[in-house]
């Protein structure tokens, strides 16, 4: 894939499966050690922007891991597969 080709599946569902059972195991660790599920306003709104200018960013959905982009960057655990947030 070159840098400027823009990837318009998602994972395979097998990928995505791994992906959501690796966040709940995530979310439930961090809110059992910080009591915080939800990340505060401010970062959300950040995580937002940064995701609606990726290329990887197609509707609603992040094409490199499979999640919804309104779901996963509400959660304080998660973490972009890019690396961005």
């Amino acid at each position: 894939m070159s840098c400027c080709s823009r990837n318009n599946k998602t994972p395979p569902i097998t990928q995505q499966a791994k992906n959501l059972v690796l966040s709940v195991a995530n979310v439930l660790a961090h809110v059992s050690k910080t009591g915080k599920l939800k990340a505060d306003t401010s970062i959300i709104t950040k995580r937002v922007d940064i995701c609606q200018k990726c290329r990887h960013l197609i509707e609603t959905r992040c094409m490199v891991c499979g999640c919804y982009i309104a779901l996963k960057s509400g959660l304080a655990s998660e973490k972009c597969p890019m690396r961005k947030w």
